[in-house]
């Protein structure tokens, strides 16, 4: 969490007017270093919008570009407005809801120095309408199983705690939630790309089960590429004795 704010700290300093300064005479310095001309572009002729459009509320770009040729402009039109998108883009990402649920996350974790601290975990249990009375309860109980436990693996936490099930359930759920939620949206993403590939039009007939197996082949390349064929097709082979199946 302390990255986050440190990098929004920083883009929040960048809008300014002595910041841009700084930028603006170090480009010149690059610029006149490697003999750069700068000067402002010819003008290009004024593209008009065409008449049926001139009463109309535009809603994407017609293809008009603004002109750049003054600092102040360069200034506003990219410095401030690049700052701007990316800030807005943090916000979004990185609004108090999901810092509040980054940091329960983080308390699960045995070295947080706010482990398994209640008042930390209590936005996540919201979030994912988890019973705080429950999660209370068993967080009391769960630090003095713990007491003598020195350990900073979460998964030995977790293997510790499946043989106590019965008295954890809600915790042991909260520990998975904290463990499999996805840092990002790659993985997610990563599925999209390697089916254009494996199902192409020469592929049309292929099984779901046959498309899943491949899809996961691709997805996971760099486990499947350390396979070792020869011995894939030999335990293949031992599992499925049958003389009709040519593998070779």
């Amino acid at each position: 969490m302390s990255l986050i704010d440190a990098t929004f700290e920083t883009l929040q300093a960048y809008i300014s007017e002595k910041q841009w300064k700084e930028i603006w005479n170090e480009g010149l310095t690059i610029a006149d270093d490697h003999d750069i001309e700068i000067s402002s572009l010819p003008r290009k002729r004024e593209h008009k919008l065409p008449a049926k459009l001139c009463d109309a509320l535009l809603t994407t770009t017609v293809g008009h570009r603004e002109e750049l040729s003054t600092e102040d402009q360069y200034c506003v039109s990219i410095h401030y407005r690049v700052l701007d998108c990316m800030i807005d883009e943090l916000n979004k990402r990185f609004n108090n809801e999901s810092k509040l649920c980054m940091k329960g996350i983080s308390a699960c974790s045995p070295k947080s120095k706010n482990f398994f601290d209640f008042a930390t975990i209590k936005p996540m249990l919201v979030n994912y309408k988890i019973l705080e009375e429950d999660v209370q309860i068993e967080l009391m109980q769960v630090k003095k199983v713990l007491r003598n436990q020195h350990t900073e693996d979460v998964h030995y936490i977790i293997d510790k705690l499946k043989s106590l099930k019965a008295a954890f359930p809600e915790l042991l759920w909260l520990l998975d939630i904290a463990l499999t939620i996805a840092v990002s949206s790659t993985a997610c993403e990563r599925p999209f790309s390697s089916l254009k590939p494996t199902k192409t039009y020469l592929r049309s007939t292929l099984s779901q089960l046959s498309l899943n197996n491949l899809a996961i082949l691709s997805i996971e390349s760099d486990i499947s590429s350390s396979l070792r064929l020869k011995v894939v097709v030999d335990r293949f082979a031992f599992q499925h004795k049958n003389g009709r199946i040519c593998l070779l």
